[in-house]
Protein backbone atom coordinates (compact mmCIF):
# COMPACT_ATOMS: atom_id res chain seq x y z
CA UNK A 1 0.00 0.00 0.00
CA UNK A 2 1.24 3.37 -1.00
CA UNK A 3 2.36 5.96 1.85
CA UNK A 4 0.25 9.26 1.67
CA UNK A 5 3.00 12.51 1.56
CA UNK A 6 2.40 14.29 4.67
CA UNK A 7 2.34 17.62 2.80
CA UNK A 8 1.79 17.19 -1.00
CA UNK A 9 1.88 19.45 -3.70
CA UNK A 10 -1.63 20.61 -4.84
CA UNK A 11 -1.36 21.00 -8.87
CA UNK A 12 -5.13 21.33 -9.20
CA UNK A 13 -7.82 22.09 -6.44
CA UNK A 14 -11.72 21.98 -6.86
CA UNK A 15 -12.65 24.82 -5.12
CA UNK A 16 -16.15 24.12 -4.55
CA UNK A 17 -15.82 21.40 -2.33
CA UNK A 18 -13.31 23.00 -0.69
CA UNK A 19 -15.79 25.28 0.05
CA UNK A 20 -19.34 23.91 0.62
CA UNK A 21 -17.58 20.86 2.56
CA UNK A 22 -14.85 22.55 4.64
CA UNK A 23 -15.41 23.83 8.06
CA UNK A 24 -12.51 25.55 10.31
CA UNK A 25 -11.51 22.46 11.77
CA UNK A 26 -11.68 20.06 8.72
CA UNK A 27 -10.51 21.09 5.32
CA UNK A 28 -11.90 18.93 2.88
CA UNK A 29 -9.51 18.76 0.17
CA UNK A 30 -10.08 16.95 -3.67
CA UNK A 31 -6.80 18.02 -5.75
CA UNK A 32 -4.73 16.18 -8.29
CA UNK A 33 -1.18 16.80 -9.30
CA UNK A 34 -0.76 16.50 -13.57
CA UNK A 35 2.51 15.84 -14.75
CA UNK A 36 3.65 15.21 -18.43
CA UNK A 37 5.16 11.43 -18.96
CA UNK A 38 7.94 12.73 -21.12
CA UNK A 39 9.50 15.40 -19.26
CA UNK A 40 7.95 15.24 -15.83
CA UNK A 41 6.79 19.19 -15.44
CA UNK A 42 3.98 19.91 -14.34
CA UNK A 43 1.00 20.77 -16.95
CA UNK A 44 0.09 24.42 -16.94
CA UNK A 45 -3.20 26.44 -17.39
CA UNK A 46 -3.89 27.86 -20.67
CA UNK A 47 -6.48 29.97 -21.88
CA UNK A 48 -7.21 31.12 -25.20
CA UNK A 49 -10.18 32.06 -27.92
CA UNK A 50 -11.56 30.48 -31.13
CA UNK A 51 -12.54 32.51 -34.16
CA UNK A 52 -16.36 32.19 -33.08
CA UNK A 53 -15.16 34.01 -29.51
CA UNK A 54 -15.86 30.94 -27.61
CA UNK A 55 -13.04 30.35 -24.49
CA UNK A 56 -11.24 27.65 -24.44
CA UNK A 57 -8.85 26.14 -21.91
CA UNK A 58 -6.81 23.57 -21.09
CA UNK A 59 -3.90 21.99 -19.18
CA UNK A 60 -0.73 21.38 -21.36
CA UNK A 61 3.11 21.02 -20.95
CA UNK A 62 5.63 23.82 -21.05
CA UNK A 63 7.37 22.37 -23.43
CA UNK A 64 4.29 21.88 -25.18
CA UNK A 65 4.81 17.61 -25.89
CA UNK A 66 1.21 16.83 -23.81
CA UNK A 67 -2.09 18.99 -23.40
CA UNK A 68 -5.65 17.53 -21.90
CA UNK A 69 -8.94 19.33 -21.30
CA UNK A 70 -9.14 20.69 -17.75
CA UNK A 71 -9.53 17.98 -14.87
CA UNK A 72 -13.12 17.52 -13.40
CA UNK A 73 -13.63 17.01 -9.96
CA UNK A 74 -15.25 13.53 -9.44
CA UNK A 75 -17.22 14.40 -6.31
CA UNK A 76 -19.08 17.58 -7.97
CA UNK A 77 -17.96 17.67 -11.51
CA UNK A 78 -17.03 21.36 -11.67
CA UNK A 79 -13.40 21.92 -13.30
CA UNK A 80 -10.69 22.29 -10.89
CA UNK A 81 -8.22 25.23 -10.90
CA UNK A 82 -5.00 25.16 -10.85
CA UNK A 83 -2.65 25.86 -7.63
CA UNK A 84 1.12 25.51 -6.72
CA UNK A 85 1.13 25.20 -3.22
CA UNK A 86 1.75 22.32 -0.59
CA UNK A 87 -1.20 21.72 1.43
CA UNK A 88 0.19 23.32 5.21
CA UNK A 89 0.65 26.58 2.29
CA UNK A 90 -3.16 26.22 1.41
CA UNK A 91 -4.00 25.69 5.05
CA UNK A 92 -2.06 28.64 6.32
CA UNK A 93 -3.03 31.26 3.26
CA UNK A 94 -6.85 30.73 3.38
CA UNK A 95 -8.53 30.17 6.88
CA UNK A 96 -11.48 29.20 6.79
CA UNK A 97 -14.20 31.26 9.50
CA UNK A 98 -17.36 29.78 9.06
CA UNK A 99 -18.35 31.48 12.43
CA UNK A 100 -19.75 34.82 11.71
CA UNK A 101 -19.79 37.02 14.96
CA UNK A 102 -23.47 38.25 14.92
CA UNK A 103 -24.09 42.25 14.60
CA UNK A 104 -27.20 42.15 16.83
CA UNK A 105 -27.26 45.72 15.59
CA UNK A 106 -27.90 44.74 11.99
CA UNK A 107 -30.61 42.43 13.15
CA UNK A 108 -33.03 44.60 14.60
CA UNK A 109 -35.34 46.19 12.04
CA UNK A 110 -35.61 49.85 11.77
CA UNK A 111 -39.50 50.85 11.52
CA UNK A 112 -40.48 52.09 8.08
CA UNK A 113 -40.71 55.90 8.87
CA UNK A 114 -36.94 56.15 9.32
CA UNK A 115 -34.43 56.10 6.40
Amino acid sequence: MKKLLKDPVLGWLCVRCYDNRSDKNNHFINAVTLKCSLCDENLKFNYSTDEDGRHIRWASCPDRHTSISLPKCSMCGEKMLPHDVTLQEYKDKNPIEREIAIDYETKIKKPWWIF
